[in-house]
């Protein structure tokens, strides 16, 4: 039996690991882009994406319809949450050639392809996680010691929670992800792309690097 989608639900076009990385090599007719935090793509990410954080992604709408015009837009986060934000805000800017990764960057780590890696970061999910525990905690201590009052905060963290299920769409993540080590200090094209020195690659082929404009 055939699941149906409610009326309201989007469905997003997913490309699989294999056919990005088709015949041991990153095709060169996508555009990878990369909507995590700096730190997360410094981390680790594939070769030849380029980093638009989900919070500056608005500023190059412009540009990114001219890429798409020549090549089809592949999005890219950890797994495959952000992405569908970000697909949403292409389609509205009228940037209709567009897929996402289907499993996100953990499923392409999962299956042996090449990626970059450079230092360690905390990702976005783990930055909600540990500043919804802490806030939790503090409420809690400060309720039992200060004031009832307090313990409000958990029953909003919790309310938070329920409709970031609900909506599939986390206001702390949003809110974190403008935080200025969260958010890129370059230019579109111009985002570290894992050639620095503390950079070190795992089975990257020979491939060219996008540097901002289709040759």
């Amino acid at each position: 039996m055939q699941m149906m989608l409610p009326a309201n639900e989007t469905t997003y076009p997913w490309i699989r690991d294999v056919d990005l990385f088709a015949g041991g090599r990153i095709r060169e007719d996508l555009l990878l882009l990369d909507v995590r935090t700096p730190g997360e793509f410094g981390e680790v990410h594939v070769p030849n994406s380029t980093n638009v954080p989900l919070a500056d992604l608005p500023h190059h709408l412009p540009e990114l319809k001219f890429q798409a015009e020549e090549k089809t837009v592949v999005l890219l986060c950890r797994t495959q949450n952000r992405v569908k934000v970000a697909y949403d805000q292409l389609q509205e800017a009228g940037i209709i050639n567009c897929q996402i990764l289907e499993g996100g960057i953990t499923a392409w780590k999962d299956a042996g392809h090449p990626v970059v890696r450079g230092r360690k970061a905390i990702s976005l999910e783990r930055q909600v996680r540990m500043t919804v525990g802490s806030l939790v905690v503090v409420g809690v201590i400060l309720g039992a010691v200060v004031s009832p009052w307090y313990l409000l905060l958990p029953g909003a963290v919790g309310a938070g929670l329920l409709h970031a299920g609900l909506t599939d769409s986390c206001l702390m993540a949003i809110l974190l992800a403008k935080l200025p080590f969260n958010r890129g200090t370059q230019g579109m094209g111009k985002s570290a792309l894992g050639r620095g020195s503390n950079m070190d690659q795992e089975n990257v082929p020979e491939n060219r690097a996008w540097n901002g404009r289709s040759s």
